[in-house]
């Protein structure tokens, strides 16, 4: 009698399973890899633009910086939106004139209704009456 060669079903349907298993694997890994980029790719850009936000309000005179309500961030970065929440920490009489300190918070969030739950970054300055930023703006 001559001997046949080959697997049986069990041996099949085995290399079936474990295949499927590692071919998930490598899929749901691949999914997870391009997820995480796209996350990153949006952390730079929200943080980009929080940061041209904060030198372009330390640009500003003292008394004209304020709370923004949420907005559109031009292009060519639209999908990201901006809130500005600015509080008086200090304000003192002094010879010269009254100082003041302001905490000023930049928020970047992908849409309006994300700035109580899903903010992409947060940045935290302060700005004092009479100190002067870059070009001697006060």
């Amino acid at each position: 009698m001559k001997k046949i060669r080959g697997f049986t079903l069990i041996e099949m349907v085995l290399m079936i399973a474990i295949g499927s298993v590692l071919i998930g694997g490598i899929v749901l890994f691949t999914f997870q890899l391009s997820r995480n980029t796209m996350d990153i790719k949006d952390m730079m850009i929200a943080t980009y633009l929080a940061k041209r936000q904060v030198v372009h309000i330390q640009r500003w005179a003292y008394d004209d910086i304020n709370n923004v309500s949420p907005g559109p961030d031009e292009a060519p970065f639209t999908g990201y939106w901006y809130q500005r929440k600015v509080s008086e920490i200090a304000s003192v009489a002094a010879p010269f004139g009254t100082f003041g300190l302001k905490k000023i918070e930049v928020l970047i969030a992908r849409a309006p209704g994300d700035f109580d739950q899903n903010i992409l970054v947060r940045i935290i300055t302060y700005r004092q009456r009479y100190v002067e930023f870059g070009d001697g703006l006060v």
